[in-house]
C-alpha cells in the first residue's frame, strides 16, 4: 500500500547534538521496491514515455484511476537488514547485517535489451563509540551481459585512527589500498547520533559517509530534513519526517514517523521502496490521532501507547549499477 500524505515545510531548528548513546538494535527490516507504470484498462501498456516496464521479471498489483488507465506496480527487488548486540575481537560492538537485490534493464547498442539482477549482502561491525570497526560486501549481477563491467565485486575494511584499509576484488583481482577521506573519521561517529529522538528533530541535516559497495571508494551523500507529513498507512494515522537522502549517484526521500520508523522511501523513475508489515493488532489499540499543535512535544507526550521503533539505517541509492543499500546511521530513535 503506497502512503497517502498531506505534506508541509517543516519548522525544524537545530537543537544541541545529544551525547552519543547505546546505538539500539533493530529487528529484520525489509522494504520491497515498486515500479509503478501505467497501462490502458484494457491491459495494453501506455504508449509513451511514462511507461516503463520490469522486463517480467516481477509481480504486479494494479489499481484503477479515473482516467480509464490502470497503475501497475511491478515488484522489481528488495531490501533487507537488521541490527543486533555481538562482538568483534572481544570487543563489543553492534552487528549490521542486510542484503538485497533489484531486476534491472539496459539497452544495447543494437536496441536489443539486457535483463540485469543485481543482488549484494552487507556486514557491518560498529563500535560502541559510532566508529565503524569492520566492513564487508559483495555484489554480484548475476544476470550481467555487459563484459565491461565486474559481476562480482567484494569489498572489505578495517578502519583505523586516520585511514581506512580496503581490500576489493573484481572478478577475482585484488586491490589493496590505504584509504585516506578528505574528510574527518570522526564523521562516521557522528552518524551513530540519532537525527530524530523521540519524535523531535535533533538536527536539520547531516554529512554522512560510507563505502561504495562497487567501486570500494568513499562515499558522501547529506540528510536533510525537508519537512513533515501527515496520512494514512496501513489503515492509521501517520505523522512524521521527510528525509531527503542526497548523493552524487541518486536522490530519495524518506518518510520516517514520529515513532520512529522508516515506511516508505521514493525514488526517482517513479520507483519506491516500501515497508509492507504493518502493526500487530494488539499494537493497534490506543493509537489516538495527533494534533497539528504538537511538532515540538516528543512521542512520549503525544501518543505514549503507540508502539515506537528505531531506524539505524538509511537506504541510499547507487546507480550503474542501481542498487539500494542500507547505510549504518541512526535516523530516528
Amino acid at each position: 500500500m503506497l502512503l497517502a500524505v498531506a505534506f508541509c515545510l517543516a519548522n525544524a531548528k537545530q537543537n544541541p547534538v545529544v551525547q552519543s548513546d547505546d546505538i539500539g538494535i533493530q529487528g529484520p527490516t525489509i522494504l520491497v521496491i515498486y515500479k509503478e507504470r501505467s497501462v490502458l484498462a484494457t491491459g495494453v501498456p501506455v504508449p509513451s514515455s511514462e511507461s516503463r516496464g520490469s522486463g517480467g521479471h516481477s509481480d504486479s498489483i494494479k489499481r484503477r484511476n479515473d482516467a480509464g488507465t490502470s497503475l501497475s506496480y511491478d515488484r522489481v527487488g528488495l531490501i533487507n537488514w537488521s541490527v543486533n548486540d555481538g562482538g568483534i575481537n572481544g570487543v563489543p560492538c553492534k552487528i549490521y547485517r542486510g542484503d538485497g537485490e533489484w531486476h534491472y534493464e539496459t539497452h544495447t547498442n543494437k536496441d536489443g535489451i539486457n535483463y540485469h539482477l543485481a543482488s549484494y549482502s552487507m556486514l557491518y561491525y560498529i563500535g560502541l563509540d559510532g566508529l565503524p570497526m569492520h566492513s564487508e560486501s559483495h555484489f554480484e549481477d548475476v544476470k550481467n551481459a555487459d563484459d565491461s563491467k565486474a559481476r562480482i565485486v567484494d569489498v572489505s575494511a578495517e578502519y583505523k585512527t586516520d585511514h581506512i584499509d580496503v581490500t576489493i576484488k573484481k572478478n577475482g583481482v585484488v586491490d589493496k589500498q590505504e584509504l585516506y577521506p578528505s574528510f574527518g573519521m570522526e564523521r562516521f561517529a557522528n552518524m551513530f547520533l540519532p537525527l530524530i529522538r523521540s519524535g523531535i528533530v535533533q538536527e536539520p541535516e547531516r554529512d554522512c559517509a560510507v563505502l561504495h559497495p562497487y567501486t570500494g571508494l568513499p562515499y558522501e551523500f547529506k540528510l536533510k530534513v525537508r519537512g513533515h507529513f501527515s496520512g494514512q498507512y496501513f489503515f492509521l494515522p501517520q505523522e512524521g519526517y521527510c528525509v531527503d537522502v542526497v548523493g552524487a549517484e541518486g536522490q530519495g526521500s524518506a518518510y520516517v514517523t514520529r515513532q520512529g520508523q522508516l515506511i516508505q522511501e521514493e525514488l526517482p523513475n517513479r520507483e519506491s521502496a516500501i515497508l509492507e508489515m504493518g502493526p500487530d493488532v494488539d499494537q493497534r489499540s490506543g493509537w489516538g490521532h495527533f494534533s497539528v499543535t504538537d511538532w515540538n512535544k516528543s512521542t512520549d507526550e503525544t501518543n505514549p501507547e503507540r508502539p515506537k521503533y528505531n531506524t539505524l539505517a538509511i537506504p541510499v541509492l547507487f546507480n550503474n549499477p542501481p542498487l539500494l543499500f542500507p547505510v549504518p546511521c541512526v535516523v530516528a530513535k
